[in-house]
């Protein structure tokens, strides 16, 4: 059962990563959403991600995976109405970045959660289920986002892309709340929220100048704040390289960079990232 709910959320997750994407042409021409507008409504999603993903991963050790997973997934159904029902592109970008919050909580708490309830032999076969589900789901969602948008149910158009999570949020909240055992980490220090709110400034910083550079005919300040950002990044990593307080959880570990299958992976996922991305 615990599968089955990973593997709903998991479709839930990767489906909305490339859904939005066929709709966007539906989307600007309804709600009269300039280029740049477009853009952050993909990159405001994948941005409070990226910048959350790992502090969330930190609260659910302290707090409990289950009651951040559950909380996740009730925001992300919220967050996905509030898109469906968005009337002005400031509107639907914010629901993006509240749902960029939401699958931020989650995620992290699946991966420990398999962990900690699978033994060594079955591990391997979860985390294959787990990969298969998300590299699915994203070929799916491309599909969907077309088909969802020209059937235009309900005359929705392509507030179907959002509300369609209203119905799998719901179902596995129930299934959450029922068969995923609660874990936490009872060593777990305090989450890093002064790394937390670096790194978040940080990524907005180099992705803000990228998304408006152009409409802006790339402005001197933009290279600065972009500059800015790959700076925080960098001071990030060389602050959490020297933390000697054992009592918060490290946003970043560098040391696991000196691990070649460890740093051979996350290259792996870099490059895929990029092009699917570029891709879609």
């Amino acid at each position: 059962m615990a599968d089955f709910v990973a593997e709903l959320r998991q479709q839930d997750d990767g489906i909305d990563l490339t859904i939005v994407n066929v709709a966007l042409p539906t989307i600007r021409a309804d709600l009269r959403a300039s280029p740049s507008q477009l853009e952050w409504v993909i990159s405001a999603y994948m941005l409070s991600l990226a910048a959350l993903l790992i502090i969330a991963g930190s609260f659910g050790d302290l707090l409990g995976r289950k009651r951040i997973f559950l909380g996740g997934i009730a925001v992300f159904g919220a967050a996905s109405m509030a898109g469906g029902l968005a009337q002005n592109p400031g509107e639907l970008i914010a629901a993006r970045v509240v749902q960029g919050v939401a699958a931020a909580a989650m995620i992290p708490q699946l991966l420990a959660t398999f962990r900690a309830i699978f033994a060594h032999e079955e591990r391997g076969k979860a985390f294959g289920i787990y990969g298969a589900t998300l590299g699915f789901a994203s070929a799916v969602g491309l599909i969907a986002g077309g088909a969802l948008t020209d059937a235009d149910l309900f005359g929705w158009r392509w507030r179907s892309v959002f509300l369609v999570n209203v119905p799998i949020a719901l179902v596995t909240l129930v299934a959450a709340a029922r068969a995923v055992p609660e874990t936490r980490d009872p060593q777990a220090g305090h989450p890093d929220l002064a790394g937390a709110t670096l790194l978040s400034a940080s990524i907005l910083a180099i992705a803000y100048p990228l998304v408006e550079g152009r409409s802006h005919g790339w402005p001197g300040w933009g290279w600065l704040v972009l500059a800015a950002g790959f700076t925080g990044l960098v001071a990030l990593g060389l602050l959490e390289q020297r933390r000697s307080h054992a009592r918060v959880a490290p946003l970043l570990r560098p040391t696991l960079l000196r691990i070649p299958a460890f740093a051979a992976g996350l290259a792996v996922m870099a490059a895929f990232a990029a092009g699917l991305q570029g891709f879609s």
